[in-house]
């Protein structure tokens, strides 16, 4: 039995806990984006047929790539992208495709012996040059393609269907015999306190703030009160005044 394991940064899983939170609304599962675009692969009968099959997700700072064969993933990869890494050449991106790709083809032929070699690349995301990128990978004889809608997606807006694939496979439904990703359900996750009694927590600092500010104000106003009296009746005296308010009379300094 071949197991794939998904993981990411536990901060990450609490991030979206505590957004949810704040706007009130249920979170039912935290997926991954190689775990979405599977999904449509699965649900894709064409694609089934053009496997071993190589998707290439492309964007400006990271690549993330996915061989499947039997209609199954069989590896993911994600390879982050620094321009300095090429020079800081304008073609970047081409140049990080050609050399990723590359190990990914050295890898299926060496996992089927050679008897099952890549038969397609498909590439979607943010890709800024398909011709320039075609041009740095022909060297492999491998057709490729930009990904394109199946035909069980129905869209009623223009849009490039190859931006958003692993957003809209996010939609289909898993398999369950297969698919178990659910980082809301990963150890780390269930160990820690519920992020939804949050907005609770919260309310209960604010009061027993309150009422811990409320209750000095008492304390100090009633010392405060305590003090007063001996102070306005010495106050009082010195100025000839008793604590009915009359005047008061003194003997004269001089006798008189």
């Amino acid at each position: 039995m071949r197991v794939i394991a998904t993981a990411c940064p536990q901060r990450l899983v609490d991030s979206y806990l505590r957004l949810f939170s704040h706007l009130g609304l249920t979170l039912k599962s935290i997926n991954v984006s190689n775990n979405c675009i599977t999904r449509l692969v699965m649900h894709d009968a064409k694609l089934a047929d053009l496997m071993p099959l190589l998707l290439v997700q492309v964007d400006e700072d990271f690549l993330n790539i996915n061989l499947y064969d039997e209609n199954q993933l069989v590896i993911s990869r994600y390879v982050k992208l620094d321009k300095a890494d090429y020079n800081y050449d304008n073609d970047y991106i081409d140049q990080a495709v050609y050399e990723n790709v590359f190990h990914m083809i050295q890898f299926a032929d060496g996992r089927a012996g050679g008897q099952r070699p890549i038969s397609e690349i498909q590439f979607y995301g943010n890709i800024p040059d398909f011709i320039s990128m075609m041009n740095a990978i022909q060297s492999f004889n491998i057709p490729a393609h930009v990904m394109s809608a199946p035909s069980n997606v129905v869209s009623f807006c223009e849009m490039d269907f190859s931006e958003y694939a692993n957003a809209i496979g996010a939609f289909f439904r898993p398999r369950k015999e297969l698919d178990h990703v659910n980082l809301l359900l990963s150890t780390a996750a269930k160990e820690k306190k519920s992020i939804g009694s949050y907005p609770f927590i919260l309310l209960g600092s604010v009061v027993a703030s309150v009422a811990i500010v409320f209750a000095g104000y008492m304390v100090i106003n009633g010392i405060n009160s305590s003090l007063a009296s001996p102070r306005l009746l010495h106050c009082a005296k010195i100025h000839g005044i008793n604590s009915n308010g009359a005047m008061l009379s003194f003997p004269s300094a001089t006798g008189a």
